[in-house]
């Protein structure tokens, strides 16, 4: 009966990767595709070494063809996909991730915003 089991979780896992990569990554369209609970991906995802890997492999290849549509908005003249581009991906026009830090000095609260490079 084991052997039974594991194979219909095999069927089911192979079904959520299928659906997962035509449904660009999205999780909920995925799992009711494949007959799961949304728990049930993410308790595959931290047992199961190869699903995560193949989970991980859908997301490049996601993340390829969306780059490669950014790449050609911005060849296109999009100015919103140059700039976002420049600004995520350009070292000249990289903007500094700030920190924001709370602290409470006798009762007044301050807040202090820092750049990466402070």
């Amino acid at each position: 009966m084991p052997g039974t089991i594991d194979k219909l979780h095999n069927l089911k896992k192979e079904k959520f990767i299928d659906a997962y990569q035509k449904t660009n990554g999205n999780i909920t369209d995925s799992a009711s595709i494949a007959g799961i609970d949304r728990t049930t991906y993410y308790l595959w995802l931290d047992n199961d070494k190869d699903f995560a890997l193949q989970i991980l492999d859908s997301e490049a290849n996601l993340n390829d063809e969306i780059r490669q549509v950014l790449i050609q908005k911005a060849a296109e003249g999009d100015m919103t996909a140059v700039i976002f581009y420049l600004k995520n991906r350009h070292p000249d026009f990289k903007q500094n991730p700030m920190v924001l830090q709370q602290f409470n000095v006798g009762g007044e609260m301050t807040l202090d915003f820092i750049g990466k490079n402070e």
